[in-house]
């Protein structure tokens, strides 16, 4: 995902994974991290940075709801995501999901 101005809709970057095996998206361009030295660096971009959004999130439903299965895990994900925000284009738009990673609505 790339974010065109602060607070606006959401771009699916064109190095981002695409086909209908993509369940959710996540974060990938403009990615704050904290480099060996302690200084945030701001524009980090790739699938590299949003998978670990994704199992992070995983991690936190599985501390929630720690009896759920992988699919139940997978739904309740699934089911929590923002689709307001991301803007697909008519190709993008036959065959990926608009679902944006939230994980503000843990159970």
């Amino acid at each position: 995902m790339r974010k065109p101005a602060e607070g606006g809709p959401l771009e699916v970057a064109t190095y981002s994974n695409r086909g209908t095996y993509v369940d959710i998206l996540a974060p990938g361009s403009l990615v704050k991290a904290i480099d060996a030295y302690g200084q945030v660096r701001e524009f980090n971009r790739g699938t590299s940075f949003a998978a670990p959004q994704v199992a992070g999130a995983v991690a936190l439903w599985r501390q929630k709801i720690p009896a759920a299965s992988p699919a139940e895990l997978q739904r309740s994900i699934q089911g929590s995501a923002d689709l307001t925000r991301v803007v697909l284009d008519t190709e993008d738009a036959r065959h990926l999901t608009n679902r944006l990673l939230n994980v503000s609505t843990l159970p």
